[in-house]
């Protein structure tokens, strides 16, 4: 995993708001602590996958990744064991190439997100 910047003035720590996954796609709301400002991330329909996972339950994810035990919320990699477990899931017909991984991982969990593009990141 590495550290993924897309969009200035982003804290060290983030709190998951709201994660939407409605008609329109896959978003979150996310902000730093004690701040009026909302990170939007919207994946729109490019999301091949997601999963939402309680700190509590990933506690040997963060421990054996030194790259997520780091004041940053933000990860993205082309090469993850999440995406090898699609493609084999899905007998292939998924592939990996031009699949990204995004990690967020936010005060009381982490997000993992397969997507074929990249998401639009915006602050509001």
């Amino acid at each position: 995993m590495e550290r993924w910047i897309p969009v200035n003035d982003i804290p060290g720590g983030l709190y998951l708001d709201e994660l939407i996954d409605n008609y329109q796609g896959v978003s979150l709301s996310l902000r730093g602590e004690d701040s009026d400002r909302v990170l939007r991330i919207e994946f729109g329909l490019h999301v091949i996958s997601y999963q939402s996972t309680a700190e509590h339950c990933v506690l040997k994810t963060l421990d054996n990744n030194a790259s997520l035990n780091v004041p940053w919320s933000l990860f993205t990699s082309t090469e993850s064991d999440y995406i090898n477990l699609l493609v084999e899931e899905s007998y292939k017909i998924i592939d990996s190439e031009t699949k990204i991984h995004y990690l967020i991982k936010h005060a009381d969990g982490i997000i993992n997100v397969i997507s074929s593009q990249a998401p639009q990141v915006k602050w509001t």
